[in-house]
């Protein structure tokens, strides 16, 4: 039962609340377990985002490059670059404060400060495979370079692409853990491990020590 009960605030550890409960009465058990499970459909959602985004930006960018002297790849790799250059929680924090405070607004803060990775790794798969002879025949056959990137180079970049979501995942948590502990993240009513550990930062002041 995760539901608020004043009469039952600061209760602490026992075999009915094993994590004891926090300053409205809530089981901090089941408010830790639903912590875990906002911030890992935070982080997943994050990761997919900016992987999408990431393999969006890298392709056009790799097919760009194969053209020498394009201007979309220098424009493409600047912004990569412009985005590495500011630090990804203050971008974050900026981010959120302009959406106000949501798990969609989260997520997209995440995604939009990590997709740069994912780009770079596909730019670099792409142009490498620009002068493929399966390329250069599709090409030859008539096929957009949309076409070719979507059919034809996607796949071979997916097994590097599903890794660097993969490692993101963790990334994105901790960055949304940050969020919601400086009160930018979540709302307060709704858990998440940023949220959770705010919270125990005061109680610990004030002798409750199990909420951290």
């Amino acid at each position: 039962d995760a539901g608020a009960d004043f009469a039952r605030a600061w209760w602490p550890p026992s075999a009915d609340h094993p994590f004891g409960t926090d300053h409205a009465g809530r089981d901090l058990l089941a408010r830790t377990l639903a912590g875990t499970r906002v911030s890992l459909v935070v982080g997943v959602a994050a990761a997919a985002t900016a992987g999408l985004l990431g393999v969006a930006v890298g392709g056009i960018a790799g097919l760009a490059a194969h053209r020498r002297g394009s201007w979309v790849d220098a424009a493409l790799m600047r912004l990569v670059d412009a985005v590495n250059a500011l630090p990804h929680l203050v971008l974050g924090i900026v981010i959120v404060a302009m959406l106000g405070p949501s798990l969609s607004s989260v997520v997209l803060s995440v995604a939009l400060t990590h997709w740069t990775t994912t780009a770079r790794i596909v730019r670099a798969e792409v142009l490498a495979l620009s002068g493929a002879g399966f390329v250069e025949a599709a090409i030859g056959a008539g096929a957009g370079r949309w076409w070719v990137l979507t059919r034809h180079l996607v796949g071979h970049v997916t097994g590097r692409v599903l890794l660097a979501m993969v490692l993101m995942v963790p990334h994105a948590i901790m960055h949304e853990s940050a969020l919601s502990f400086l009160g930018l993240g979540l709302p307060d009513d709704q858990a998440s491990l940023g949220t959770i550990i705010e919270q125990s930062r005061t109680a610990v002041l004030a002798g409750h020590w199990w909420p951290a």
